[in-house]
């Protein structure tokens, strides 16, 4: 659901073959009935929107290869103000954006990322330049090992990710 409450976002397959898949990221407005389609020229799989905490983004995961379940997830982002589609991390970056999390400032994602057959923290800034960051790791790790209430952790690379400490409603502040 947007920030603001007007819009819902998922997840359907838009082939009507029984025999292929090809979810597409769709929107439609709260109490509407016309879903739109926002991935239509892709003939991949997209999945896992996500709003930005400002409401101006909706980050969601592309695939180029029809029907190859392994190919790799590119964090794409569609500019809700003037409904633009751009690629964030491009083809230089070999590793798929799953669990993705946006930061509260809206201008950066973090993901859990297999890398090297191991699942960690990347930090990926709106400009594109995905670095793991280690400093994230050793906070959530910390704060983890710290909680005095209860933790959820989901970090199952290509299901999502999300970490929320506390009441879910109401998380705590970060240190």
């Amino acid at each position: 659901i947007s920030p603001d409450g007007a819009e819902l976002a998922f997840v359907a397959d838009s082939d009507p073959a029984t025999n292929l898949t090809n979810l597409d990221v769709y929107t439609v407005a709260i109490g509407g009935k016309d879903a739109v389609n926002r991935t239509p020229a892709s003939a991949a799989s997209d999945g896992t929107p996500r709003y930005s905490p400002d409401g101006r983004w909706l980050a969601f995961a592309q695939q180029r290869t029809r029907g190859f379940y392994g190919d790799l997830h590119r964090l794409m982002l569609l500019d809700r103000r003037g409904g633009g589609v751009r690629e964030v991390t491009g083809d230089a970056w070999d590793r798929s954006a799953d669990g993705l999390v946006w930061a509260p400032d809206s201008k950066r994602l973090f993901g859990t990322i297999d890398d090297a057959g191991s699942v960690r923290v990347y930090e990926i800034p709106l400009d594109g330049k995905p670095r793991r960051d280690v400093l994230l790791y050793r906070e959530v790790t910390e704060r983890i090992r710290d909680a005095k209430v209860d933790v959820v952790l989901n970090l199952t690379a290509g299901m999502g990710g999300d970490m929320v400490f506390g009441d879910v409603e109401k998380p705590l502040p970060r240190k």
